[in-house]
């Protein structure tokens, strides 16, 4: 029963405060040797047979992996993972996209694409001259206030920091439901009429969704604090009606997200990568400043990772740029002990030949482009577990929308 639920959530693991979180369950620094067979893997060219050295890149990362992926798991995990220090200063943009890309797969997971283009990956940064009231708000540099992705993991991996600002802030939604009074607890676990704001993404204009679904034990849940109101810029004439209450809601949620203590904050660095579980945690930005491209300071050096050599002693123009991953999850992939599959004989092929089956079939709604000629790598590697038919897409898969 609904009502039965703070009591039986209070004691789950993605019930956290930033306060009761210990480091060690949530950052995982990488080692010398890690770095480095990274770049061993991914550094090669684009011709260069490299799927023995992802083999043992995989290998070496095994027991991170496992926990990594327990870590994001919607039944036992936190619901976050920070891993720090990739060598995203050795590696061309397209070889960073491959090593993401190969990480999401390894840690089973099924990428899926972000926007009507079809990306399988996105690339988080400001573009300018957006107008936020259409606007995707990755694509601009102003707060985003909490909201969770279209999928069950979002990655995020830094290529180059902000000048300045762009703190992220992730929170845990099973935590800021237990916050909520009774009769707010019982509507935002019951009504199935939050109003999400497509900006145009899927070829309508708005699209009805859950805020939550308790199932299992566990809590989903799925909330978007900016696109929850944005959608009454529409014409009246396709624009949803709402009563007060369901405004109302939506503040009270929003309150017990941002209380004191709630939230952990971290800085992105260059080289971190984020991955968040989309139904236990939502995530939240400050604005941030980039290099201006007129600073005569700046001027002349090249603003794209991809166009960097990385040996280059020149300084680093500061305009942040972040990798984007959709992750959908096998559901079935919930005993860690599993090893990794090995990448010879007949089994291997088999697996590579789901994996790159199971790409086609996640982007069979998009284009592919012509940027992630790289990913191919990806099909040489199995992930943690055997995977049969293609997971489940839930509806969030559906409609391509996020901040």
């Amino acid at each position: 029963a609904i009502c039965d639920l703070p009591s039986r959530l209070r004691s789950a693991r993605a019930a956290w405060t930033a306060d009761e979180l210990d480091p060690a369950e949530w950052l995982f620094p990488l080692s010398k040797a890690e770095r480095a067979t990274i770049v061993d893997a991914f550094a090669g060219t684009a011709t260069e047979p490299i799927s023995d050295k992802i083999a043992a890149f995989a290998d070496l990362m095994a027991p991170k992996l496992r926990t990594w992926r327990r870590e994001l798991s919607t039944a036992n995990g936190t619901g976050v993972v920070v891993v720090r220090g990739v060598p995203v200063e050795a590696l061309t943009e397209t070889q960073a996209e491959t090593f993401f890309a190969t990480l999401g797969r390894l840690l089973g997971g099924l990428p899926g694409a972000q926007n009507d283009a079809g990306d399988l990956i996105g690339h988080v940064r400001n573009v300018g001259d957006a107008d936020a009231a259409i606007t995707r708000q990755y694509k601009t540099s102003v707060a985003i206030d909490y909201h969770c992705d279209l999928a069950d993991v979002v990655g995020l991996m830094c290529l180059e920091e902000a000048r300045s600002g762009g703190t992220s802030r992730v929170a845990s939604t099973v935590t800021a439901y237990l916050a909520l009074d009774e009769a707010d607890a019982e509507a935002f676990a019951t009504r199935s009429d939050f109003v999400l704001d497509t900006r145009g993404s899927g070829g309508v204009p708005w699209v009805a969704v859950p805020a939550a679904r308790y199932a299992d034990g566990v809590l989903r849940t799925f909330w978007h604090s900016v696109y929850f109101r944005s959608w009454r810029r529409l014409r009246s004439n396709i624009r949803p009606r709402r009563d007060a209450g369901y405004f109302r809601l939506l503040d009270a949620y929003d309150a017990a997200l941002r209380r004191p203590g709630a939230a952990l904050e971290m800085t992105f660095r260059r080289g971190d990568i984020q991955l968040l579980n989309n139904h236990l945690v939502v995530h939240a930005r400050d604005a941030f400043q980039d290099d201006d491209d007129d600073d005569p300071v700046v001027a002349g050096i090249n603003a794209t990772h991809a166009q960097r050599d990385a040996s280059s002693t020149a300084p680093r123009q500061k305009k942040r740029h972040l990798l984007r991953l959709w992750l959908s999850l096998d559901d079935d992939y919930d005993d860690i002990g599993q090893s990794l599959v090995s990448l010879t004989g007949l089994r291997a092929r088999a697996s590579r030949a789901a994996s790159l089956a199971q790409l086609v079939l996640a982007f069979a709604a998009g284009k592919f482009r012509a940027r992630l000629a790289g990913i191919h790598h990806i099909s040489d590697v199995a992930p943690l577990a055997d995977r049969g038919t293609p997971p489940h897409w839930s509806s969030r898969s559906q409609v391509a929308q996020e901040s």
